[in-house]
């Protein structure tokens, strides 16, 4: 089955570069020339994978942050740059600080192995869970993380840390503010790591196993803080 992805990039040289590279790749490609029409795009079809011309989401960014992190957090995410001397393209993996390998590579590897999905439409509520992460299930480490929650939604959330994460790591995370504080268990999706942009650190967290009483009661929770 072909892969499918989206390319968000303004028009001109880059975007013309980019077409063409992916043109000898077992891919679909879209494209929109913003975040704003990725959004349509991604609440109207079902993608693998997001490549994102670098200029173009610095940009966005100024204007519609909490859009661009909404969406990137949802897919693997590849940051492509055009080389203005030599006319190469250079990928970062979203959530990493240095290059990590080829476009190829990310169509591959990293969306040939990720479902096709539409955007999320669960609700993302700003509410601080006290919460402790751990590796184990058990947390049986020495010592497990201490943080909290900057947003959550039923399905997953933003961690504040400036620990190191790999993205697909499986983590636990027990929240003592609950009801129920039955470990969930997440994948790291994202990062932001600390120190590379003025931004708060931590990593976006994808429930892989949670309780339908501890999604409700993020429901109950975040309404009543919004």
């Amino acid at each position: 089955m072909q892969i499918r992805v989206i390319l968000v990039t303004r028009e001109g040289r880059e975007k013309d570069a980019y077409v063409e590279a992916l043109k000898s790749l077992p891919v679909r490609v879209d494209t929109v020339s913003s975040f704003k029409g990725l959004e349509v795009k991604l609440t109207e079809n079902r993608y693998q994978g997001v490549m994102v011309d670098l200029k173009t989401k610095i940009k966005a960014i100024q204007d519609e942050k909490e859009l661009v992190y909404r969406i990137l957090e949802q897919f693997p995410v590849v940051q492509l740059r055009l080389d203005d001397q030599t006319g190469e393209i250079k990928t970062l993996y979203y959530g990493k600080s240095r290059g990590d390998g080829s476009l190829q590579e990310f169509v591959q590897k990293e969306c040939g192995a990720f479902k096709a999905r539409s955007l999320r439409s669960d609700k993302r509520f700003k509410v601080h869970f006290n919460l402790v992460l751990s590796g184990s299930d058990r947390f049986s480490q020495a010592q497990p993380l201490k943080t909290v929650t900057l947003d959550i939604s039923k399905g997953g959330c933003f961690i504040f840390s400036t620990d190191e994460f790999d993205v697909r790591q499986r983590i636990h995370l027990e929240f003592i503010d609950m009801k129920d504080k039955t470990p969930i268990e997440g994948e790291v999706r994202w990062i932001k790591p600390w120190g590379i942009e003025m931004q708060v650190p931590g990593i976006g967290v994808k429930f892989i196993r949670i309780a339908k009483s501890q999604g409700a009661e993020i429901q109950r929770i975040g309404n009543i803080n919004p």
